[in-house]
């Protein structure tokens, strides 16, 4: 497998996979979106987005979430392993010598555990941004909520395991998801009510 690193202050949170939303027409790399408390997030493969085939997702998978250039998103990684410090000294250029904002390795490092490709997260906020710019925002709003049935979209049905059971645990993560939200807002909405 491949190892990737992404700055630890625009990792927001590491949550299990849920069961994702999937509009029509999105980039291959963009999975789906996500209701996360009530910000809408696209959801990337990050294995699409370096044009390898991507795995069907099991019960163990995360979306790790980032924020960076006031853009939130997810990626979806096999796992997150921890918070390391890296020195100048482990940090290089690529190998393959390219470089800019097209690229979505900055750098790579030499770690204990092999060579760690460095995301460059200016160049996926860019990307993410001018997606967006071209779906309409009223598709992904009244596509975020959690489908109803059990019956999966073709796509869906190509990247999530599709037994009983971990269809049953995805759909559970993403309603908990939404309860989190529907709490918050009841507390807010209460402790408004207060003089």
């Amino acid at each position: 497998d491949y190892l990737y690193a992404a700055p630890a202050e625009s990792i927001v949170e590491v949550i299990k996979l849920p069961m994702l939303n999937i509009p029509e027409n999105l980039p291959e790399y963009i999975v789906g979106i996500l209701n996360l408390r009530g910000q809408i997030i696209n959801i990337l493969d990050i294995r699409s987005m370096f044009g390898i085939q991507p795995k069907t997702y099991s019960t163990d998978n995360c979306i790790l979430v980032l924020t960076y250039n006031e853009t939130t998103w997810g990626l979806v990684v096999g796992s997150v392993n921890d918070v390391i410090n890296l020195s100048s000294k482990q940090i290089s250029s690529t190998p393959y010598g390219v470089k800019g904002t097209n690229t979505f390795v900055s750098n790579v490092a030499k770690t204990e555990e092999g060579l760690l490709s460095i995301l460059n997260l200016d160049s996926i906020s860019k990307i993410i941004a001018s997606t967006l710019s071209q779906i309409q925002t009223e598709e992904i709003e009244t596509q975020s909520q959690l489908p109803q049935s059990i019956k999966l979209p073709s796509k869906a049905s190509n990247i999530f395991t599709t037994d009983k059971k971990s269809l049953d645990i995805f759909y559970r993560r993403a309603k908990e998801l939404q309860q989190e939200l529907d709490l918050s807002i009841k507390k807010d909405t209460s402790s408004d009510q207060r003089f």
